[in-house]
This record gives structure tokens, C-alpha cells and sequence, in this order.
């Protein structure tokens, strides 16, 4: 149903609050209407007459008052009739006002739901926004925290790979020994020697130069070496002797426990007498160091 001026709450609010207001002025018309004949009760014959103003005394119980009325019709008018005529008029406009008003309240009770559901929803819709923010905040700070984790792991895999890149670059460099490397083994073998001969493939230089570093180290201990030429080949640093037992020599044990303790891996390998693989020849009774051409790099075959 069409009610006029009720499309929103204020509006409603305020017709609704006219109309109540306008009854309430009618219901107090009507009680003042009924006072009044309360108190003329038991006075009889008053009537309003003529077209003129006339003066009216009248007494009633312990009141005397004198009354101007402006008359109504010629006829006259019982003023009790009049007012208990006024009385109902205003009672019936009083009623029609509180219907009229009806109407409105209960828009008022709809407008006032549907703004509170509406409120509600709002405030549902920000709490979930609020919420949703909040996951958004904890996956920003859970993607930070993933984000710091890969980049420590990035430092430290940089770290690795540099260490390795340093590692690299030693193993490719040329192997010398170092002048520490030189006085530890010089000390670790001074007081004892055994014939030894230095050997390595002339075609690698980088062989030779580091050979020519252990005839130097080895002189110093006293040790006498002697240089030869091979055809050798295996990589790093190698001890061999015809002789299988020569590697149980104090001497030799001695020779190989200081070059692991410069950081020199090696082992030890049979040899043939006679050999022509080294120029001169290989010789009974004789130890052999024999320098192989640069290990590849990351082996752990030998090498500095």
C-alpha cells in the first residue's frame, strides 16, 4: 500500500510524529470539553440566542461569573449540546488522526528494520573486509619471512660458491709448494735420507717447476737428489721403488707422513728395473718421487 511522504524514515518520523502530536491536541480538547460540562452540571435553560453579543450571569454553586457570548443563530443553541457535539467531533477527528498515524508507525517499524539490516550488512561487509585485510597482512608477512628465508639461503649458497670458486682457482693454478711447506718438510726430514730420485714429464712444465721444488726442499734435508725424465703420466704426486718392501722403510714412511702434513696427498706404486719409461733407466735400491701432470680439478688423487 501507498503511503505519501514515507519513503524514507526521517519523512516518516516526521508525519508520524505530526499526526500523534495533532491527536493528542484534539483528546485534549475533548477532555476539556467534558470538564466544562462536569462543572455546568445541574445548571438548566442556558442558551445561546439572538444575533447580538448578550451579557449571561451564571452562577453555579459557590461561582458567579458573567459570560459574553457571540451568538450562533437566532434560534438559540443549548450550549451543553454544543459542547458535547464539539466533544465528539473532536473525539472522531482524535481517532481518524490515530488511524491515519497507524499506517506510518509501521512504515517507521520497516524503514527502521531494513536500515538496521543494512547497517548489519556493512558491518559484516568491513569486518570482512577487515578480516581479509588481515589474512592479506599475515601472507604479505608469511611471503617476508619466505623471502628473507631464500635470500639467507642465497647468501649462504654464495658463500659455498665462492668458497668453491677460491677452491677452483687453486686447484687450476700451478702447483708450487709454499715457503712454509717448504721449512715444515725440510724440518720433517732432515736426520735421515735414502737415495731418492726426482722424476717428471718434461712435457709438462707445470710438473717440472714443481719437482724442481722438491729437489730443492729435499737438498736442504741433505737428502741428495737425483733429477730424471719420465714418461709418467699419472696424475699428482706418486712414491715407487722396484723393491715391494721399500715402502716399509722408516725413511719412506717417514718422507710420505711429511708430505700429507704439507697437505701432499700420494701413494706408493711398484716399479720394473730397467725401465726405459725413465731416462736414465730405473734402478734397484733407489726411491722414486715421481711429479704427474696437474690432477683434475676437485680430484683427490694428489697434488698441493
Amino acid at each position: 500500500m501507498y503511503i505519501p511522504a514515507a519513503e524514507s524514515l526521517d519523512t516518516a518520523r516526521a508525519v508520524h510524529s505530526f499526526l500523534e502530536w495533532s491527536a493528542i491536541i484534539f483528546f485534549a480538547g475533548v477532555v476539556g470539553s467534558d470538564v466544562v460540562l462536569f462543572l455546568m452540571e445541574g445548571v438548566e435553560g442556558f442558551r445561546i440566542s439572538g444575533w447580538r453579543a448578550r451579557k449571561s450571569h451564571l452562577t453555579l454553586r459557590k461561582f458567579s461569573f458573567t459570560l459574553t457570548w457571540w451568538p450562533a443563530c437566532s434560534a438559540g443553541i443549548s450550549l451543553k449540546g454544543l459542547l458535547k457535539t464539539q466533544s465528539l467531533v473532536w473525539f472522531a477527528i482524535a481517532i481518524v488522526l490515530e488511524a491515519v498515524a497507524l499506517p506510518y508507525s509501521r512504515r517507521i517499524d520497516e524503514l527502521a528494520d531494513t536500515e538496521l539490516s543494512f547497517s548489519q550488512k556493512r558491518t559484516v561487509a568491513a569486518l570482512t573486509k577487515a578480516g581479509e585485510a588481515n589474512k592479506e597482512a599475515g601472507a604479505a608477512r608469511q611471503k617476508a619471512g619466505e623471502a628473507d628465508e631464500r635470500s639467507k639461503k642465497i647468501e649462504r649458497a654464495n658463500l659455498v660458491l665462492q668458497s668453491d670458486i677460491l677452491k677452483l682457482r687453486k686447484e687450476a693454478g700451478a702447483r708450487r709448494l709454499t715457503g712454509k711447506q717448504k721449512e715444515t718438510l725440510r724440518k720433517s726430514l732432515e736426520g735421515s735420507r735414502v737415495p731418492i730420485a726426482v722424476g717428471w714429464n718434461p712435457r709438462h712444465n707445470e710438473a717440472g717447476d714443481f719437482a724442481r721444488d722438491f729437489i730443492s726442499v729435499l737438498s736442504d734435508a741433505h737428502w741428495t737428489p737425483t733429477p730424471v725424465l719420465s714418461a709418467f703420466s699419472k696424475y699428482g704426486v706418486s712414491l715407487g721403488a722396484v723393491e715391494a718392501d721399500f715402502k716399509d722403510l722408516p725413511e719412506v714412511k717417514q718422507l710420505r707422513a711429511a708430505l700429507l702434513g704439507i697437505g701432499i696427498q700420494n701413494d706408493f706404486i711398484p716399479l720394473v728395473k730397467g725401465s726405459t719409461s725413465m731416462n736414465p733407466p730405473v734402478e734397484l735400491h733407489v726411491l722414486y718421487m715421481l711429479i704427474g701432470p696437474h690432477p683434475p680439478l676437485s680430484s683427490t688423487s694428489g697434488g698441493n
